[in-house]
C-alpha cells in the first residue's frame, strides 16, 4: 500500500494493535513502553519534525499504564465498551469505557 501518513505513536515498538468492533475510528495500541493507548484515527496527522517524540501520547484518547511491558489490548468483541490486557507483569487487566484510566478487574496469573 502507499504509505498516506508518518506518525510514531509509542516510544517503543507496539506489539498489537486492534480497532474497535463498535467506533471503527478507535485504534487500540499495546506496547513494550508499558502503555496501551486509544487513537482516534480521524485525528491522527503526520508528527511535526520539531515535535519531541514524548509529547505523541499526549493526542491519545486515553493512555492505560502497566508496570512491565504490554503484550495485548483486545476489544470486548460486540460492544467494544472494555478492554483485555496482557502484559509482562503477570497481571489481566479489564478496562471499562467509563473510566479507561483505572482497572475494573485486575487478575495475577503466573507465566
Amino acid at each position: 500500500g502507499v504509505v498516506r501518513r508518518y506518525r510514531r505513536l509509542h516510544k517503543g515498538k507496539i506489539r498489537h494493535a486492534e480497532f474497535c468492533p463498535g467506533c471503527s475510528w478507535m485504534l487500540a495500541t499495546a506496547s513494550v513502553d508499558r502503555t496501551v493507548a486509544l487513537w482516534d484515527i480521524r485525528m491522527l496527522r503526520s508528527r511535526p519534525e520539531d515535535r519531541p517524540l514524548a509529547k505523541d501520547l499526549l493526542d491519545a484518547v486515553a493512555v492505560m499504564k502497566h508496570g512491565a511491558p504490554i503484550n495485548s489490548a483486545v476489544f470486548d468483541p460486540i460492544y467494544g465498551n472494555r478492554i483485555l490486557t496482557t502484559s509482562q507483569d503477570s497481571e489481566l487487566r479489564v478496562y471499562e469505557s467509563h473510566d479507561w484510566s483505572n482497572p475494573s478487574v485486575v487478575v495475577k496469573h503466573p507465566h
